[in-house]
């Protein structure tokens, strides 16, 4: 299976959860985070195929967790295969009192999860934010790369006052020369200019 040098986050949900998952999704969309999730183009023809592909390529998968969710046997093969290639892996608890248990505890021993019990529109972007940090913090310095598009850096085209480096008059300030003039000029200005006589 070939890999893809552009790296997503991956989206792992049973299908209960598709609308709230899909909140998240247009989130990270929104912050130019590349994701991959199946109702969003990722699926192709062939299910196993597009699973490993969407696997292989994800810096990092998050998994939305809930009773369904452990008895999902492809939700268990995107994971376990997940794991298997050493993607790390960020659990989302989705349904209050569940605790993980059998292959999905012991694939889960020792991660901390972030609560995601009270999901909902209303609590959208607050949600998402704590996602992406904790996505910082599995994929740290790659966590660029995972941008669709970096954000321009804004130029500054006004045209910057021309620095004098000596001033013979006056004093600089403000990156120009005072118009003051000098006690010279105010000397030879108050001085009498002789007669010079006329001559025909």
């Amino acid at each position: 299976m070939a890999t893809n040098d552009k790296k997503h986050v991956m989206l792992s949900y049973q299908w209960d959860n598709k609308e709230l998952v899909l909140g998240i999704y247009n989130y990270l969309k929104a912050q130019n985070i590349r994701v991959w999730m199946d109702v969003q183009g990722g699926m192709k023809t062939h299910l196993a195929e597009s699973m490993a592909e969407a696997v292989e390529n994800a810096a990092v998968i998050c998994c939305f967790l809930t009773p369904k969710y452990q008895e999902s046997k492809n939700c268990k093969l995107e994971l376990q295969y997940a794991v298997g290639r050493n993607v790390p892996v960020i659990p989302c608890m989705m349904s209050a009192s569940y605790k993980p248990s059998n292959w999905l505890g012991i694939t889960l021993t020792d991660l901390i999860w972030l609560n995601f019990r009270q999901l909902s529109n209303d609590n959208m972007n607050l949600k998402g934010a704590e996602l992406i940090d904790r996505i910082h913090l599995c994929v740290g310095d790659k966590f660029d790369s995972l941008l669709d598009q970096q954000i321009p850096v804004q130029k500054d085209d006004k045209p910057k006052p021309r620095l004098i480096k000596s001033a013979t008059i006056g004093e600089t300030k403000n990156n120009s020369v005072s118009k003051r003039p000098s006690s010279a000029v105010l000397k030879l200005a108050t001085q009498t200019i002789p007669e010079v006589p006329f001559i025909d």
